[in-house]
């Protein structure tokens, strides 16, 4: 059955595609853009199983990475599969180009995180006149505008959702960017330093941790290795990375919306985050265990239409409710 699936996989995509746009005759202006990682029970690698960053922190087994376009409901747009070792960065351009033949998208903005904020990705939604609307890295930006961007005066208090916050405007190689503060994401950026600092502090004066401990980025900006291989904790990387807390950017081409519009719209980006745990946990897309490249597409594509079958269901469950 999986056999006779593979052919048709095109076919199921431009489908579901077609079902989610009915439901928006006036059309789809918001399209959700992320990318995850597929494990296999396996250490083999082929042209498709591949060995690269796990975002299940599975690093000794093979992997596949899933692009995924879901509209602002959950609703899905359509998704692509690529080999394991694939930069996160290197996804959207390869999605687009292979759904413009499949998909009538229109005018559309696309939202993604910080993986898609590279020259390339921003170039070409430019060129295919998209929107866009994709998380910063702050802290990669000239040091200038790091300035300006913990200047207090160049922000001004708005409510955001159910709760206070502070918004301030910039302008960053010709873009809007936009930066926001709220004390509660703070409180979860402190918490969340702490508990890496707490697992160094664990492993302080231990032989044998320090490698061990170095190849996770997380940690590795903390510590100060000496020339015995032992490490001391780095106070002023900690001092730099605190005065970050709190701290969220954006970067838009969208001209004439609003900040506080724009935000609203990146935050919609929970929606797809929640569709993964939903294929991964709900649909049990992964670990895969098949090794034939056409079953492992055939065993993505029925996970994504039961996907796709569980969210319509709940949108028009929904929709009656209101």
């Amino acid at each position: 059955m999986m056999d006779t699936l593979f052919p048709l996989i095109p076919t199921i995509k431009q489908l579901t595609f077609e079902k989610t746009k009915r439901l928006f005759p006036q059309g789809i202006d918001l399209l959700l853009f992320d990318v995850t990682t597929l494990y296999f029970e396996s250490t083999e690698s082929d042209d498709l199983r591949k060995f690269g960053y796990s975002k299940d922190h599975r690093f000794n087994t093979s992997q596949v990475v899933l692009a995924l376009a879901t509209n602002s409901d959950g609703l899905p747009i359509g998704y692509e599969l690529f080999e394991g070792n694939r930069a996160e960065v290197r996804t959207l351009a390869a999605s687009i180009e292979s759904w413009k033949p499949l998909f009538n998208i229109g005018s559309v903005c696309f939202v993604g995180d910080r993986a898609m904020m590279s020259k390339g990705n921003v170039e070409l939604l430019d060129s295919l006149n998209y929107h866009y609307i994709i998380a910063a890295k702050l802290k990669s930006l000239p040091e200038n505008l790091q300035k300006a961007i913990m200047d207090q005066n160049h922000y001004r208090p708005t409510v955001m959702g159910q709760s206070l916050a502070w918004i301030g405007e910039f302008e960053h190689q010709h873009q809007r960017l936009i930066v926001s503060y709220k004390s509660a994401r703070a409180v979860k950026d402190q918490k969340e330093r702490q508990a890496v600092l707490d697992k160094i502090k664990k492993h302080m004066g231990q032989k044998g941790n320090a490698k061990k401990l170095i190849t996770n980025q997380g940690v590795k900006k903390f510590i100060t290795l000496d020339n015995n291989a032992e490490f001391t904790l780095n106070q002023e990387n900690i001092e730099k990375a605190q005065q970050w807390d709190g701290l969220h950017g954006v970067i838009s081409n969208i001209k004439h919306d609003n900040p506080e519009s724009l935000i609203a719209r990146y935050a919609k980006l929970w929606k797809i985050e929640e569709s993964f745990r939903i294929n991964k946990h709900t649909l049990q897309m992964r670990p895969i265990y098949h090794f034939k490249p056409e079953r492992i597409h055939a065993h993505i594509a029925l996970c994504y239409m039961s996907f796709s079958v569980l969210r319509h269901l709940e949108y028009q469950v929904n929709l009656t409710q209101k």
